[in-house]
């Protein structure tokens, strides 16, 4: 056996025993050398003769170990195997756990499953992000914008996982007034703490991860801004998590469909480091297990909330993305006959080139909160419920006022999908214009280089989608509208895979009654 690394890629070749004996020292070996390779392991099976179950579960431990190891396909490429190893593989249906190159004849080569559907959600990526930048044109050059959904991810999210608008999913923004459904009561207490504690980001991070647990919220949690003296007002509409089955607020996701139709997927864990998620879908599609994948990259939207929407690290962003497409394509083209690859984003964002405190235009009114109003003062939002008729018309005054801003009325609101009967979330609704942020507010205390949630008709809030398919349905115009791709992409995808592996089964079957 002889193990040497070629352009970071650890190739092992001369095995001639995958016993119990010759798979123990394949397995020491390449877990001592496995520190230096950065791209894959190969082993060329071509020359073994000997082959048993104890040396295929080495293997597999073999396969563990590189799933660990960052910026390492974590598939392992079995190169050439031997007739007594495919055979063996078959037999023990370890096929599929390993990515398999050039089998030793025709007979032995494995069969591609039929169809996969690759949904890859890059959080923030806008239309006019990309509209001048090549990003994915290799593999998805067909390109769309979208437009998306009035709200911030708490709301788009749930639209593209549903096909249904915020007022459908009772998924919009994260607090509400609801004081007798308040989990944050006992919370009111630190209000005796300094603001200059209260307001840092990393005190209100570490709280929030710290009583996340006990609450049972299984979605995105942040306290982020709220004071801590009206805490015990307002509820947190987010508790489930939207990529999980039963995740939303109200009826069905793409998730509850999938598990209905018995359709096995992948979805990636939004608490997860990017490229561990991708290493987990990359090892699920090497398995041949899933009719369908939906992949969640959240940093660019950080990252532009940051430095706004014309650094030179977006760029730099783009291309580390598109270096994980490739990988991800590669590995999906070795093991599926056809790929429909979706990129696509839920909004863009916009530079904040003004500042509005609204707080203090609001504070200088002759009111109370809460014995006169309620509000929550979100990032281009202001959400108001009223306790009387007088707070009602001073803070419409107010907000008439205001020149880089304005209240919605019912009609829009409708228009929108987002005005709940019941006002659940505000009785009345502020949209400060494109481009101008509300600090300090309940999501902050000091200014962001970039934000989104303005309206949907506003340039910088238009999302993207970008395939390979070259004939996409002309239907598709919004955000929520990538639902029905998915339904469809995975429905057909479970039809002919299963029909392939039927195919398939009866194949080896035969070469095993032989």
């Amino acid at each position: 056996m002889k193990i040497h690394l070629k352009d970071q890629v650890l190739l092992v070749t001369h095995v001639q025993q995958l016993d119990e004996q010759g798979g123990s020292i394949l397995h020491r070996q390449i877990l001592e050398e496995l520190p230096k390779a950065t791209v894959r392991v190969e082993i060329d099976l071509s020359q073994v003769t000997s082959v048993d179950g104890t040396g295929l579960s080495k293997l597999v431990s073999i396969q563990k170990a590189i799933r660990k190891q960052a910026n390492l396909n974590p598939s392992l490429h079995l190169i050439k195997p031997s007739a007594p190893v495919m055979q063996m593989l078959r037999l023990t249906r370890m096929e599929r756990n390993f990515t398999i190159v050039n089998g030793s004849n025709p007979q032995q080569k494995r069969k591609k499953k039929a169809l996969l559907p690759l949904f890859v959600f890059v959080d923030a990526c806008g239309w006019e992000i990309l509209k001048e930048d090549p990003f994915a044109d290799q593999q998805a050059p067909f390109r769309r914008k979208l437009k998306s959904v009035f709200g911030y991810s708490s709301a788009c999210i749930p639209s593209i996982l549903s096909g249904r608008w915020p007022v459908d999913t009772r998924n919009w923004c994260y607090f509400v007034r609801d004081p007798g459904n308040s989990p944050f009561r006992s919370l009111k207490s630190l209000g005796w703490l300094p603001r200059a504690v209260t307001s840092r980001r990393i005190f209100r991070r570490w709280l929030s991860k710290f009583i996340r647990g006990p609450l049972k919220f299984r979605g995105y949690f942040d306290l982020y801004n709220i004071p801590f003296r009206h805490i015990g007002l307002f509820d947190f509409t987010e508790k489930k998590n939207p990529l999980e089955p039963k995740g939303l607020n109200k009826g069905p996701n793409i998730f509850d469909h999938l598990t209905d139709a018995g359709i096995p997927y992948h979805v990636s864990v939004p608490t997860r480091p990017e490229f561990e998620n991708l290493q987990a879908l990359d090892a699920d599609i090497a398995s041949e297990a899933i009719d369908f994948a939906f992949l969640y990259w959240p940093a660019l939207d950080g990252l532009m909330h940051e430095t706004g929407n014309q650094s030179p690290r977006i760029s730099d962003k783009l291309r580390e993305y598109e270096k994980w497409l490739d990988q991800l394509m590669a590995t999906a083209r070795n093991h599926y006959e056809d790929v429909e690859l979706y990129v696509f984003s839920d909004h863009g964002m916009a530079n904040c080139d003004h500042l509005l405190d609204l707080k203090a235009r609001i504070n200088a009114l002759s009111l109370r909160m809460p014995q006169d109003y309620t509000v929550v003062y979100d990032s281009t939002m202001a959400r108001f419920w009223f306790a009387n008729d007088t707070a009602r018309a001073a803070i419409t005054a107010c907000l008439d006022g205001v020149n880089n801003g304005r209240i919605l009325g019912d009609a829009e609101l409708e228009s929108l999908g987002t005005l709940f009967p019941d006002r659940y979330f505000g009785e009345m609704i502020f949209l400060a214009d494109e481009g101008v942020l509300i600090v300090p507010s309940d999501m902050g205390e000091r200014p962001l280089r970039g934000m989104h949630g303005y309206h949907p008709n506003a340039p910088q809030s238009y999302a993207s989608m970008l395939t390979n398919v070259e004939n996409l349905d002309a239907t598709v115009t919004d955000i929520p509208h990538i639902y029905k791709l998915m339904v469809d992409g995975a429905s057909r995808a479970h039809v002919a895979n299963k029909s392939e592996s039927a195919v398939e089964s009866r194949s080896v079957e035969a070469v095993v009654t032989r």
